[in-house]
């Protein structure tokens, strides 16, 4: 029993023993570094300062004026005069491009680069609708494959299909079936015109497979099996 408490006994001390020394490495540590590391701190602290000052006096100011231009600049699009939605009215709006330009670090910034790319891409101005298209990023699932399914009508207007089908595909991942459906039927379609009927066959497939049922009074969606047949025949199958 005697032996059993010294073990106990020992066993403690050498932990205390343990504990000293990590301190005192510790100890020893700071005192080493100590500047290093008020100067990590005082890093660390200004860089916290920045971004305050950044947000509060920059970014919230800008982003407030950006989203009343997007509002001026949104009428003149729902009007289909894309020529002042993209430069803009001369009097109290700047245009998208410049919105895009000059607010760039907003959130209406970016949703610019999207307007300007659509108005321009309405104008058969296809070169700009792709470098504004391209510029616009969002998790928005409608949006961001509307865009990227327009972007894919620009490259088959350049007689870019391959590059028109890539974009098609990634539009094809939209939750929304409209948009999932409209890009798949480009898909297929701009297969034929490569000849390639059989990825077309398998574009019009796959929309009967992922959407049939779940949408109706779509004369693409409704009419998929007459698609799916005709590609099925140029294939000389």
């Amino acid at each position: 029993m005697a032996n059993k408490k010294n073990n106990q006994v020992d066993a403690t001390e050498k932990e205390l023993r343990n504990l000293e020394e990590a301190l005192s490495t510790s100890e020893a540590f700071l005192e080493k570094n100590q500047k290093p590391l008020l100067y990590a701190l005082v890093a660390i602290v200004a860089v916290l300062v920045c971004w305050l000052v950044v947000e509060n006096f920059m970014i919230q100011p800008q982003s407030e004026e950006a989203a009343e231009q997007m509002a001026l600049g949104q009428v003149y699009y729902a009007a289909q005069d894309y020529e002042k939605s993209i430069n803009g009215d001369s009097i109290e709006f700047i245009g998208f491009a410049a919105i895009a330009d000059e607010y760039s670090i907003t959130k209406s910034g970016n949703l610019a680069n999207a307007y300007a790319g659509l108005a321009y891409f309405k104008l058969a101005d296809y070169d700009n609708a792709i470098n504004y298209l391209e510029g616009f990023s969002a998790s928005d699932n409608i949006l961001q494959y509307t865009v990227k399914s327009t972007l894919g009508d620009c490259y088959a207007f350049k007689g870019d299909t391959e590059k028109a089908i890539s974009c098609y595909k990634k539009a094809a991942k939209s939750e929304n079936v409209l948009v999932a459906s409209a890009a798949l039927m480009k898909v297929g379609r701009a297969y034929e015109t490569l000849g390639d009927f059989t990825s077309a066959e398998a574009a019009y497939k796959e929309i009967k497979t992922r959407l049939e049922g779940k949408i109706t009074g779509i004369t693409d969606i409704d009419e998929i099996d007459k698609y799916i047949e005709n590609a099925s025949l140029k294939n000389g199958k």
